[in-house]
Order: structure tokens, then sequence, then C-alpha cells
């Protein structure tokens, strides 16, 4: 009796009821036909417009590389390295300027050797002129202060800190002097202090480890020296260097 559970005993039978006693349950037709797993993912897809729009883009360009080549009546003879940096060109969109296979570029630097004195036109630097549309060259002066000879017109300009005596700008390439041609060296200086003694040396050199004056400047304007004058036993080859000088 002590497993009994007592709390059900004064339960009255009037208290419990069949349930759905007097109706059936049948299930219900669908109103609509079943949509197949097909079918609903696509109705997914085709509300979701950034995928749809992604989807056109990747098909469109699936298709142009498949058709373009089989259109396009251009052939690759033989490999041309500097036009895999350009961008594609392609037929019939060519024709609108969409994809005509060409890039604009500026700050070119141009090679001298090439300027037409007709025109006063020049090429950029390792570029041929059958891959340039000469109709969009333009060649214009610009600010430099690069140490290397596409510079023109630069300017160098030189101060001396305090406790410091002098101040030095050196070549970092070798130059070719000859004597028989009559090398010259030219300065050209815009200004100069004319206080504490301030001059500007013009050197050349190494010879035997030194570098050698051969010009002294202490006022603007521009000047003409030759190397060979002073030093008969100046060598074929050598650097330049300006030295300025400041009590």
């Amino acid at each position: 009796m002590a497993d009994k559970n007592l709390k059900y005993e004064n339960i009255d039978k009037s208290q419990f009821q069949f349930v759905q006693d007097e109706k059936k349950i049948f299930d219900k037709k669908f109103d609509t036909k079943p949509i197949g797993y097909f079918k609903d993912a696509m109705m997914r897809f085709a509300r979701n417009k950034t995928n749809l729009t992604a989807s056109v883009i990747l098909l469109a360009l699936i298709l142009m590389s498949i058709f373009i080549p089989i259109f396009s009546t251009k052939n690759a003879e033989k490999l041309e390295e500097t036009l895999s940096y350009l961008p594609p060109r392609i037929p019939y969109l060519e024709d609108i300027g969409i994809a005509d296979g060409t890039k604009m570029r500026y700050d070119q630097p141009v090679d001298p050797s090439t300027i037409d004195p007709e025109t006063g036109l020049g090429l950029p630097y390792s570029t041929l002129e059958k891959y340039i549309d000469l109709s969009t060259l333009e060649n214009y002066y610009g600010g430099c202060t690069g140490k290397d000879a596409q510079c023109e017109g630069g300017q160098n300009e030189i101060r001396i800190d305090n406790k410091k005596l002098g101040a030095i700008i050196r070549s970092n390439t070798w130059l070719s002097f000859s004597k028989i041609y009559s090398s010259k060296i030219v300065v050209n200086v815009e200004y100069i202090s004319d206080e504490a003694n301030s001059k500007l040396l013009v050197q050349a050199g190494p010879i035997a480890g030194q570098y050698v004056t051969i010009g002294e400047i202490t006022a603007p304007g521009e000047y003409t020296f030759d190397p060979y004058l002073d030093n008969p036993t100046f060598p074929a080859s050598g650097k330049i260097q300006l030295r300025y000088e400041s009590d």
C-alpha cells in the first residue's frame, strides 16, 4: 500500500470525456499545386536582387569569353610582352569607345632624341611609335628635382648648418673628359650669399684620392671651367663636386 498513489483515488468518472467523440478529423487538401525543390530555389533566387545582378554579369562575361574570340579577326602571331599590360580589345565595342585596347599614360619622361623639330613633340622612353596614338600625344615641361639626365633646368640649394664649415654636392656617376675635344664644365649659380666669405668651389676627381679645385665662384652667374687648364694630367673620367664654404 505504500506505493499506492492516493492523489487520484477520489476523481469521479463524470469528470472524464472522450475527445472528438462525435466528430471525425480528415486531412485538408492543398489549395495550390505542390512546389518542387528546384522551383522553390529559383523563386528565392529571383527575389534576391544582389544574386540576380551578379549572375547576369557573370553570365555576360562567360558568353563574351566564348564568342568574342570566335568572331575576332585579330590573331597573335608572336608574343608581345608589353601588350599584356593593355586592357582588352573587343570587336564592335571598340567602335563606341569601350574596351578599345588602349590606356592613357600621364607624366611620362620624354626621350630628347625623339623630339620632332617641326612639331616639338617627343616620344616617351622605351616606347615604340607604332604603339602610340600620335593624335593624343602632348608634351610639356614640368618641375623636376631628380638626379638624372632627364631633368633640365633643375636647381640645387646648398645651406650650411650651424657649426659646419662647408657642404658638398657630388655627382653619383662617372663623367668622361677629353682634352682633345676641349671638355668644359659649366656651372650656373642663381644666388650666393655675400656674407661670411661665402664661396663655391668647383672640384673634380678623384686624383690620387683627392678632389682638385678647378674653379672658384663668389658671385651669381654662369661660369665655364676647363679641367685641363691647371691640371694637364687630369684623368679621362671622373666625378664633379661642388663645395660650398663659409666662415
